[in-house]
C-alpha cells in the first residue's frame, strides 16, 4: 500500500495538497497547470516562487461571463479573488489562459511529473474537504500534457494587459474533432471534451470545444458499472440531471438487479447551491435500490468496483462533467486501485 501513487486529502491527512507543493518546488523548467478555481493563498505563493527562479508557468482555467469584462472589475476586489489571482499571477509573468468549458483540475512540471486530483486551488479544498488525487507518470503523464498543450493553444480566452489594465481577449480557435481520438491518447487517461453550450459553430456563444464529443470518463463508469458482479461505489460531489444520463441509469438498475450493492456517497450536509438538487437526485437512486452515505465535506469522485475504477474531476451531472466540459479522468490499477477501494470503504464505513 506505501508504493501506491493515490493521493488523499482528509481531517488526518494532507497526501494531495503536499504533493502539489513537492511538485512545484521540484520545478526546474515549467510548470502546466489546469484548474477550475485560484484562490489559495499559499499555493498562489508557491507558483510566484517558482517563477521567481525561472520556472515558466503556463494556467489554463476558466473565467467566467461575468468575470470577462474587466471593465467592470476592479483589481482588488475581495468578491473575486480568483480572477484577481490570475491577474497577479500574469503581473509577475504567468502565461494564463481561460477555457469556457473547464472544470478539470491537474498539474504538470517539466514533463516528469503530474497530478490530476478532485481538488480546487482554494483553502477548503486544500486544507478542509475530502479530495482525492493520482500522481501520473509515463504514457499517462504524456496523454495528460499533449490535452494541456491542445486546450492552451485553443482556449477561448487570454489575459493581456495594456496602460497597467488587464484585458481579456477572446479567440475563434476550434478545436479539431480528432484531437483526442485514440491515435493521440492511448494511455489510462480518460477525458470529458465537449462544448456545454449548444450553439452551433456561427453562433458568437459557441465554445472553441463546439466541434469535440469525447466522454470516455462517462463511457468507463458505464462499464465498471456494468461488469461489476459484488459492489460498486459511486463517489462525487453531488448528482445532477440523472434524466440526462439514460446510460448510467440503466447501468445502475441492470447492477441492481443482478445482485450488485450499489451505493452513492457525495456531500449531502452542507448547504451549497446543488445540494436540494442532488438529495431528490439521490432519493430516486434511493428508490430504485441504491445505497447512499455522505458527510459535509465530501469533494472527491471515482467509481470502484470489486474489481476495477476510475478517478475523475467531473461530477456525476448530466449537464456537465459527464457528457460536456473539460475533464479529466485515469483508470485506476493495482496498489492505487487496492488504496483507493480501501479508502472508499472507510468512507461508507464498510
Amino acid at each position: 500500500m506505501s508504493m501506491s501513487n493515490y493521493l488523499i486529502n482528509d481531517k488526518t491527512r494532507r497526501e494531495l495538497t503536499e504533493q502539489i507543493r513537492i511538485i512545484i518546488r521540484g520545478a526546474r523548467q515549467y510548470i502546466k497547470t489546469g484548474n477550475f478555481l485560484f484562490q489559495d493563498k499559499a499555493i498562489i505563493g508557491e507558483l510566484i516562487e517558482a517563477m521567481n527562479r525561472g520556472v515558466a508557468v503556463f494556467i489554463l482555467s476558466n473565467i467566467s461571463e461575468l468575470e470577462r469584462d474587466a471593465s467592470r472589475q476592479k483589481e482588488g476586489d475581495s468578491l473575486n479573488t480568483h480572477l484577481h489571482n490570475l491577474k497577479s499571477l500574469h503581473r509577475r509573468g504567468a502565461h494564463c489562459r481561460s477555457l469556457d468549458d473547464l472544470h478539470a483540475k491537474f498539474i504538470i512540471a517539466d514533463g516528469e511529473k503530474g497530478i490530476l486530483m478532485s481538488a480546487n486551488f482554494a483553502p477548503t479544498s486544500l486544507e478542509n474537504n475530502v479530495e482525492t488525487g493520482l500522481l501520473l507518470a509515463d504514457m499517462e503523464l504524456k496523454d495528460l500534457e499533449y490535452t494541456f498543450d491542445i486546450l492552451y493553444i485553443n482556449s477561448d480566452v487570454y489575459l493581456q494587459e495594456s496602460d497597467n489594465r488587464h484585458q481579456s481577449i477572446r479567440a475563434k480557435s476550434p478545436v479539431s474533432r480528432s484531437a483526442f481520438d485514440s491515435e493521440h491518447i492511448s494511455s489510462r487517461l480518460r477525458l470529458t471534451v465537449a462544448q456545454h453550450s449548444d450553439a452551433d459553430g456561427d453562433n458568437p456563444k459557441a465554445t472553441n470545444l463546439r466541434y469535440c464529443d469525447v466522454h470516455s470518463i462517462y463511457d468507463d463508469i458505464i462499464g465498471i458499472i456494468d461488469r461489476s458482479e459484488e459492489f460498486v461505489y459511486i463517489i462525487t460531489w453531488h448528482f445532477k440531471a440523472l434524466n440526462r444520463l439514460p446510460e448510467f441509469m440503466d447501468a445502475v438498475k441492470r447492477a441492481i438487479d443482478r445482485g450488485v450493492w450499489v451505493t452513492l456517497y457525495s456531500n449531502t450536509q452542507q448547504e451549497n447551491y446543488s445540494q436540494k438538487e442532488s438529495l431528490r437526485q439521490i432519493e430516486f437512486l434511493e428508490s430504485i435500490g441504491c445505497k447512499s452515505r455522505g458527510d459535509d465535506n465530501n469533494h472527491s469522485k471515482c467509481v470502484i468496483s470489486e474489481s476495477e475504477g476510475i478517478v475523475f474531476t467531473a461530477n456525476v451531472d448530466g449537464f456537465r462533467g459527464m457528457k460536456s466540459g473539460f475533464e479529466v479522468g485515469c483508470i485506476l490499477q493495482d496498489e492505487d486501485l487496492d488504496k483507493a477501494r480501501e479508502y472508499a470503504q472507510q468512507l461508507i464505513g464498510e
